[in-house]
């Protein structure tokens, strides 16, 4: 059994917190009728199957000036921590004819540097970790730099210090989660971001780089 948990980010930016819906993905969706402008679907879509059936009530949650983002969907050609059932490069090519497909350590990079990220033909990205694509009527085909939108915390959020951080040093919870995390980490092994601050322009850098989040106090 596959449970989805959708994150539709239309509802929860313009209309407050979104619904929780919890249901067997692959065997049918009480939500099928829904329209949104965007439909995300992160680090889970390797995990689901059957993955064209989903992938195809996935679109259909787009609206027609809608777009669908499935991101971080793990390469089976590259070992790795995750299970689930990874796909190939082949198989996102398959799966998304229409898609703009990234390597998802790429969509990091842009974020940190301020940049458009670049997509590549799935054929170019067999040795990377995991991929995201974007697809969908609404899709702007031109990638636009990374520095606006849910990039950021808005304005004005309150921001603390990573919780990863321990007297201004990284401490991993395990030795594990270092191996899989610390190559790919955006926040330096040391920081000197300031305990609490105001997100704004004097600390976006620190926000970039996710030295300061955007956490509840429970992380």
């Amino acid at each position: 059994m596959v449970f989805a948990k959708l994150w539709v980010a239309q509802a929860w930016v313009l209309a407050g917190p979104a619904p929780l819906v919890c249901f067997d993905a692959g065997a049918g969706w009480p939500i099928a009728d829904a329209s949104f402008d965007l439909v995300a679907c992160h680090d889970a879509f390797y995990f689901m199957e059957p993955k064209a059936g989903i992938l195809a009530a996935l679109r259909r949650m787009a609206s027609p000036a809608g777009w669908l983002a499935v991101a971080h969907v793990h390469n089976s050609e590259r070992a790795g921590f995750s299970g689930g059932r990874a796909v190939t490069a082949d198989q996102i090519a398959a799966l998304f004819p229409d898609g703009i497909v990234y390597d998802d350590a790429e969509l990091t990079r842009a974020l940190v540097e301020a940049r458009a990220p670049v997509p590549q033909p799935p054929e170019r990205l067999r040795a990377v970790e995991a991929f995201s694509v974007a697809c969908g009527p609404g899709l702007a085909r031109a990638p636009r730099i990374l520095d606006d939108g849910l990039t950021l915390p808005p304005s004005g959020a309150r921001l603390r210090r990573n919780p990863l951080y321990r007297e201004g040093r990284i401490a991993w919870p395990s030795e594990r989660y270092q191996a899989e995390y610390a190559p790919r980490a955006t926040y330096p092994p040391r920081t000197d971001a300031p305990e609490r601050a105001m997100s704004g322009p004097a600390v976006a850098v620190w926000a970039r780089r996710r030295e300061l989040v955007d956490l509840p106090e429970r992380w």
